[in-house]
């Protein structure tokens, strides 16, 4: 689990600064750096899945009834607010992209909506990875609370 979590890490780091690297005008190559991100999301949420199968107690593969009220106050918090950072650039980000659009674009209208999208991809991106990492560290506690349990049960 402590793999994921670093990965999951990695991907909020990650997609945040291609996030703000875009915001200050740089030049990156978007396309890989998303299709990197969509991949290692896909592969963090994969084996959280087969990793979290035992502690899930119904049948919700992504917020099980077993998460509630666990975890700091203050992490959640915390990826509540690079959430909601998250989905509410992604939406003025890709509208403003899509405003762009024109029959008539030139090369630095497209540019600036390539860089619009991206800014948008990225913090959705940026969004998904923060509650992944959520879950998985809310999983992380929910198994060290059962081993807890069981070995304080065997030392009886």
């Amino acid at each position: 689990m402590i793999i994921l979590l670093c990965l999951d890490f990695l991907g909020i780091l990650f997609s945040f600064l291609a996030h703000l690297c875009l915001l200050l005008g740089f030049s990156l190559p978007s396309g890989k750096i998303a299709v990197v991100l969509n991949v290692g999301i896909g592969v963090a949420l994969g084996a959280r899945l087969v990793i979290t199968k035992e502690l899930r107690q119904g049948k919700d593969w992504f917020f099980d009834k077993s998460l509630k009220g666990i975890g700091p106050y203050w992490l959640k918090l915390a990826i509540s607010l690079i959430v909601i950072y998250g989905i509410v650039t992604c939406i003025f980000s890709l509208g403003g992209a899509f405003t762009q659009l024109s029959v008539e674009m030139t090369h630095e209208d497209y540019v600036i909506a390539s860089r619009k999208l991206f800014i948008g991809v990225f913090s959705l991106i940026m969004a998904c990875y923060a509650i992944e990492f959520l879950v998985l560290y809310l999983y992380k506690i929910l198994k060290e609370a059962k081993l807890q349990k069981l070995k304080s049960e065997g030392a009886v």
